[in-house]
């Protein structure tokens, strides 16, 4: 497809738009682009795709999403190997990881699903099932920016593959892994599908949203939610969770509102945590069930909280 592309009168190689497109999603602009000014005009005033999303696997099994078995993940990983240079450090993000991205088969689901109804550049609803819809919606809407240019959105796809999904990466047994690459070689079309259906079934080919409950009341330092669960926080594991989940915006350009400061009412602090705040540009997103946990939450609160009787 690249190699159909014509940007400024000239066609550039697929390094190139890798570039571009790591550029755009770590710093939301491009020093040389290959048209228009140096650099490019910023996608967003407010967010880069990194300030939402990772950029390498973030869950040990590809087939489960359980906010806390990742936050043990992460931490092994952050401390096993210093990231790439030019990288963010991983974090328990809001937003699933853009690796393997494109090994994905539909966007925006559960909670999200209302965002289909979001028109991209073409003036048409964004189609769930396309990657490059979820990009402009995110750049347009997400982010608070505009729509990326053409050879930004290619970039950014270019970008993404690059970040696609291995078999090595599926944790397939030796001898399954065997049998997929003989049926993938046999040219074999009933092999070929039942190779690509055990790949598929070894991750996620699209990843859940689920909106999580307020807390019906408070009870000291415990939660208590709509189902009955009580759910006390632990400081020292939230001291961690703020780094991970919280640092990455608050006390930083995007946000300088930051420590005790988010704690001044257990109320306020789940409301922001689970339901976020809506608003064209600087707003607060939300975390879903599968992105942060009612335990996670609490303990990021009994860490701030902890803060605030400490002035």
């Amino acid at each position: 497809t690249l190699n159909q592309r014509t940007y400024g009168g000239r066609k550039f190689p697929w390094s190139d738009f890798s570039r571009w497109g790591r550029e755009l999603v770590t710093r939301g602009r491009v020093t040389d682009p290959p048209v228009g000014p140096s650099p490019s005009p910023v996608l967003s005033r407010f967010y880069r795709c990194t300030h939402c999303h990772n950029l390498v696997r973030e869950d040990r099994h590809l087939t489960v999403q359980d906010p806390e078995s990742r936050a043990i993940w992460l931490r092994r990983l952050k401390d096993a190997r210093p990231v790439a240079a030019g990288l963010p450090t991983p974090a328990l993000t809001p937003g699933t990881t853009l690796w393997g991205a494109v090994n994905r088969a539909r966007f925006y689901n559960g909670h999200y699903s209302r965002y289909h109804r979001l028109k991209v550049s073409d003036g048409e609803p964004m189609d769930p099932r396309s990657l490059a819809d979820a990009i402009e919606v995110c750049c347009r809407f997400c982010s608070g920016g505009r729509y990326p240019e053409p050879w930004e959105r290619d970039s950014i796809l270019t970008f993404f593959w690059e970040l696609e999904l291995r078999l090595g990466d599926l944790d397939l047994p030796p001898k399954r892994l065997q049998t997929v690459l003989r049926q993938l070689n046999s040219g074999r079309r009933d092999e070929g599908s039942q190779a690509r259906r055990t790949v598929r079934q070894s991750y996620l080919i699209a990843s859940s949203a689920t909106h999580e409950s307020m807390p019906t009341r408070f009870q000291g330092d415990t939660a208590i939610y709509p189902d009955g669960d009580k759910v006390v926080g632990d400081a020292e594991r939230g001291r961690w969770l703020y780094r991970m989940a919280c640092a990455k915006c608050h006390g930083t350009a995007v946000h300088p509102l930051a420590g005790a400061e988010l704690a001044r009412s257990d109320l306020r602090f789940y409301s922001f945590v689970w339901c976020g705040t809506e608003a064209d540009g600087l707003y607060m997103p939300l975390f879903t069930r599968e992105r942060l946990s009612r335990r996670q939450a609490a303990d990021i609160l009994a860490y701030l909280k902890r803060l605030d009787r400490r002035r």
